[in-house]
Parts: structure tokens; sequence; C-alpha cells
């Protein structure tokens, strides 16, 4: 409900936000079920590089597998889940490398 009000969402949302969180519900908003829903089938398809100290720097999504992971799930791409995964792909990828970097 915080984020929702720092982040200048909309009163409406912000109302949908209050009257889920007072229903005992936690977790994933419920705008957000579907683009979450669909990292979930292609988490695993990242292209990574060695680094000298053992590790791996994630680079990104490899988005090719990302589109046929899609598609057998039977998930249609739109542009706005497009653009959600890839919000997501940067979030993960800060939390990975620890940066927001590539």
């Amino acid at each position: 409900m915080a984020d929702a009000e720092r982040f200048g969402l909309p009163e409406e949302i912000v109302d949908q936000v209050r009257q889920w969180a007072e229903g005992g519900e936690d977790g994933v908003w419920p705008q957000n079920v579907e683009a979450v829903g669909a990292f979930l089938w292609i988490d695993t398809q990242w292209r990574a590089a060695p680094t000298g100290s053992g590790g791996f720097l994630y680079l990104g999504l490899d988005y090719a597998s990302v589109r046929a992971g899609l598609e057998m799930a039977g998930i249609s791409t739109t542009p706005a889940l497009w653009a959600d995964l890839l919000t997501m792909e940067g979030a993960a990828l800060e939390a990975l490398n620890g940066s927001g970097e590539r």
C-alpha cells in the first residue's frame, strides 16, 4: 500500500490495493499477476558470462528462448506484457549482479 502511494499511483489504484490488502491478500498485486506468471515460465532463460573470480555476470534474458518458452506455455506476448517482462528483467539483473548495469 505504501508503495502505491509513494509511487504516485492514481487514487483508484491505491483504493484497489487498499481493499485487496484489507482482504488479507499478500504477495503479487492483481494487476501484476499476468507478468509475474509469464516471468516464472521463463525465469531460467538467462545469458551469463563467467567472471575472473569464478562467478557469473548475468547479461539479460535470452530473448529467443524467452519467446519460445512463452509460446510453448500458450502465453501471448503483448507490448504491455513485454514491457513488464523487461522491467522485471532489469530488477532481476540488479539483484543478480548487485547493480542495474549490464
